[in-house]
C-alpha cells in the first residue's frame, strides 16, 4: 500500500523545543522533519497508552506524539549520550514524556502498548535485529502495536540517498538493510501480523513503514 507524504513545515510548537538549543539542533529538527514521514508514522500510533521510541535520537517523534495527543504516556531510548542530552532538555518538566539513556537490549517491554523503531534497525547486526524483534512479540501485550519505519530498496535513487546519508551521518558505522519483503517475512515468522506502507511520495528517501499488530498472546 502506497501513501501520500508531503514536505510540511515543521509545527512551531514542536520547532521551539529545539530552537533554543543550539543552531545544530534547531537545524536537525527542521532537516529530520523534512526528511522522515512522522505525519504518517502518528497516524498509527494509539491516542492513548504508554508508547516507546527505541533509537529516538533528539526526541523529534516522541515530542511530536504528545503534542498530538495529551493521553500519550511516551518514553524515547537511544544509546548515545550528546542525542539524549539534547532530547531531555526538550521535556520543560512535562509529565507525559521522558528521555533515557538506555541499550534497546536492556529494556523491559511489558508495560507498553505500542513501540516505535524509526530509522534505527538497519544500525543493528541481522542476529541482533532478529533478536529484538521478537522479544517485542514477546512482550507486547495482546492488541500492542510495533510501528517500524525503514529504507526500502525501491526506488533505486532514493535508496542509494538513503544509504549515502545514512554514512555520512554514522561515519565508521556499518549498516544492515533488508528489502521489504526480507522484513515482511521475517514480522510474520515471529509471529505479528503485517501491512506495509511505503511512505516516500515528497520525501528524498525511499521509506516504508511495517505497520505489525500482536494478535495473539
Amino acid at each position: 500500500m502506497r501513501g501520500r507524504v508531503m514536505l510540511n513545515k515543521i509545527p512551531s510548537e514542536l520547532f521551539d523545543f529545539y530552537s533554543n538549543q543550539g543552531l545544530k539542533a534547531a537545524l536537525y529538527a527542521r532537516l529530520r522533519w523534512r526528511m522522515c514521514p512522522f505525519e504518517e508514522i502518528e497516524r498509527y500510533i494509539p491516542k492513548e497508552g504508554t508508547i516507546i521510541d527505541i533509537g529516538c535520537g533528539y526526541g523529534l517523534l516522541a515530542n511530536f506524539l504528545t503534542l498530538r495527543s495529551s493521553k500519550r504516556d511516551v518514553t524515547g531510548i537511544d544509546l548515545s549520550v550528546r542525542r539524549i542530552s539534547v532530547a531531555q532538555k526538550t521535556t520543560d518538566n512535562r509529565k507525559k514524556i521522558q528521555f533515557k539513556l538506555m541499550d534497546a537490549l536492556d529494556l523491559q517491554l511489558g508495560k507498553y502498548n505500542a513501540v516505535i523503531m524509526s530509522d534505527f534497525l538497519h544500525h543493528l547486526n541481522y542476529q541482533v535485529q532478529e533478536e529484538l524483534l521478537a522479544r517485542c512479540y514477546q512482550k507486547l501485550p495482546t492488541g500492542g502495536l510495533l510501528i517500524i519505519e525503514e529504507v526500502n530498496n525501491r526506488p533505486l535513487w532514493k535508496y542509494w540517498f538513503a544509504i549515502m546519508s545514512d554514512k555520512i551521518l554514522n561515519v565508521g558505522e556499518r549498516q544492515f538493510f533488508r528489502n521489504h519483503r526480507e522484513f515482511q517475512r521475517l514480522l510474520e515468522r515471529i509471529g505479528f501480523h503485517v501491512e506495509t506502507k511505503e511512505v516516500y511520495k515528497g520525501i528524498p528517501l525511499s521509506d516504508i513503514l511495517f505497520i505489525c499488530r500482536k494478535e495473539k498472546s
